[in-house]
C-alpha cells in the first residue's frame, strides 16, 4: 500500500460517479498525487462518497511503537507512583507505632 492513499467508498449500494472514476461500497484506494488537478476536490467534496485517509504500513509500525512506548511509560510512572504511595504509607505506620510506645 503507498503512503498517502485516500479510500473512497459509495454512500449508495448502486455506486456512484464522480471525477471520472466509479465507486461501490467497497471502496477504491487512490493516491491522490495521481489525480488530475481537481479530482481530488470533487471527490472530498461529493457528499455521496465517503473518504478515508489510509495509513502506510510503515506509518502504522510508527504509529503502535510509539503507542507501546507511551503506555510502557505510563505503566512505569504508575508502578512508581505506587511504590511511593506504598512507602510513605509504610513511613507514616511506622512512625505511628514509634510513637504509641
Amino acid at each position: 500500500m503507498a503512503k498517502n492513499t485516500i479510500l473512497v467508498k459509495s454512500k449508495s449500494a448502486a455506486g456512484f460517479r464522480r471525477a471520472g472514476i466509479a465507486f461501490d461500497r467497497t471502496g477504491v484506494e487512490l493516491d491522490p498525487s495521481k489525480l488530475k488537478k481537481g479530482q481530488l476536490d470533487a471527490i472530498v467534496n461529493e457528499p455521496n462518497l465517503i473518504v478515508i485517509d489510509v495509513e502506510s504500513d510503515a506509518d502504522r509500525a510508527k504509529r503502535l511503537d510509539a503507542e507501546k512506548k507511551a503506555a510502557d511509560k505510563a505503566a512505569a510512572e504508575a508502578d512508581a507512583a505506587a511504590a511511593a504511595a506504598d512507602k510513605a504509607a509504610a513511613d507514616a505506620a511506622a512512625a505511628a507505632a514509634k510513637d504509641s510506645k
